[in-house]
């Protein structure tokens, strides 16, 4: 995982992890969680989010493993994230008891 600035830049963000972001109404990291999460997000918040296929799985045999980002807010300024730790890991094909 990465402790993030959430002032990032997403274009930047997604250099630094080699993967792609879903596109939305927001430029920074921090904007990301707030729009995914609906509304300002307290320390402690996890929002996660599935990623875009990466067209080199898609020439794999099967279908690839769907992949999520875990953004966790770390550190809240002035109500809004400051640092964002980003987890990236494949969704496996376990049921997950509720």
């Amino acid at each position: 995982s990465w402790l993030v600035p959430a002032d990032l830049p997403l274009d930047e963000v997604e250099r630094a992890l080699g993967q792609d972001l879903p596109d939305g109404d927001y430029q920074t990291l921090g904007g990301l969680v707030i729009a995914e999460h609906g509304r300002l997000p307290e320390v402690g918040t996890v929002v996660e989010i599935r990623l875009p296929d990466d067209p080199a799985d898609l020439v794999q045999d099967g279908e690839p493993a769907p992949r999520l980002a875990r953004l966790e807010v770390v550190e809240v300024e002035q109500h809004v994230p400051a640092t964002v730790r980003v987890t990236v890991h494949a969704v496996t094909n376990e049921v997950e008891e509720s």
